[in-house]
């Protein structure tokens, strides 16, 4: 009769392995974490720049061809879900939600010149200040200080 030569892992080598794959998992997964939320500020950063900077064109467009037009960011709805926000001053898509449907990393358009965007649970309120041509948020907020750096 022959011998059954099927070899296995026994349960020491078992637990060694698990144990292994939890510690890199222990020490990988709060970076993961950290990277994300990075990586939102960043995508966000991007963004608000490509915001700004396109209302530093047209601004400049306006001046040189003699125009006193006020710029308008957007055609968009207010508070309506689908609708290409800041479409008048950057040449990409950022697509609106609703308040009702706002969920992380969203924009929404709440008033004529106001827009919130939610990062990390956190809601930033930015304000487009026709007169000054700025596009902020406030300041006493982490995410909004972060994006000013």
């Amino acid at each position: 009769m022959k011998k059954n030569t099927l070899k296995g892992f026994s349960l020491l080598e078992m637990v060694l392995i698990i144990s292994i794959f939890a510690i890199i998992a222990f020490v990988a997964f709060p970076n993961i974490i950290i990277n994300k939320e990075k990586t939102d500020i960043f995508k966000l950063k991007s963004d608000v720049l490509s915001i700004r900077l396109g209302l530093v064109d047209k601004f400049y467009t306006n001046t040189i061809s003699n125009t006193t037009n006020s710029i308008s960011l957007d055609n968009a709805r207010i508070n309506t879900s689908g609708d290409d926000l800041f479409k008048n001053i950057i040449n990409y898509n950022i697509i609106s939600t609703s308040l009702e449907n706002l969920k992380i990393n969203t924009w929404v358009k709440t008033d004529n010149n106001k827009y919130v965007f939610v990062l990390n649970g956190d809601t930033l309120k930015f304000i487009y200040d026709k007169n000054k041509m700025t596009f902020n948020c406030d300041v006493s907020n982490k995410y909004c200080r972060e994006i000013n750096k």
